[in-house]
């Protein structure tokens, strides 16, 4: 329950500081913004899925449990949106 509520959570966080472009670069696409969004909600319709399987068969709910923070470390196609952003003085 934890885990839905902490990743439902940096969800409206992330909406919060991505609109109208509060907390963004210029250059980053709305499309990209919306795209971070929904892996941000597949992660806690996962562990929501996830949390309801473990009430029938908890030892596939563990592994679900265990593979969606490992999905979420692996680089992404938004990551190279991302990348430079944190040190814009920063030659990359």
């Amino acid at each position: 329950m934890n885990l839905v509520a902490a990743t439902a959570t940096f969800a409206c966080h992330w909406r919060y500081a991505t609109a109208r472009g509060r907390l963004t670069q210029a250059n980053v696409t709305s499309g990209v913004i919306h795209a971070a969004h929904r892996r941000i909600l597949r992660s806690a319709a996962a562990y929501a899925i996830a949390l309801l399987l473990a009430l029938a068969i908890p030892i596939p709910a563990l592994a679900l449990f265990l593979v969606v923070p490992v999905l979420n470390i692996l680089p992404f196609t938004l990551d190279r949106h991302f990348r430079g952003f944190a040190d814009p003085g920063r030659a990359n």
